[in-house]
């Protein structure tokens, strides 16, 4: 994904809007997500199960300070949403 970014920012973009980031990593066992519960906000999506396992890992933590890193790595302010 870096050098997606790389090409990006040689292209001149300013920044990045990073929308499904909270989907990039995954737990490291694979377990089944269990069924949704009935006061989750993920209905709304039209889920069955809810994303426990496959969305919101603390290791995106990691991911997100290296994009950073590497935006701060280019002349200009660079925006990252």
């Amino acid at each position: 994904m870096h050098d997606v970014l790389h090409f990006w920012l040689n292209q001149g973009v300013d920044g990045f809007r990073m929308d499904a980031v909270i989907h990039c990593i995954k737990h490291a066992e694979f377990p089944d997500n269990p069924p949704i519960k009935q006061d989750s906000p993920y209905l709304a999506f039209g889920l069955r199960l809810e994303p426990v396992f496959t969305a919101h890992q603390p290791e995106i933590h990691e991911i997100l300070r290296g994009f950073r890193n590497l935006l701060d790595s280019y002349d200009g302010e660079r925006v990252m949403i």
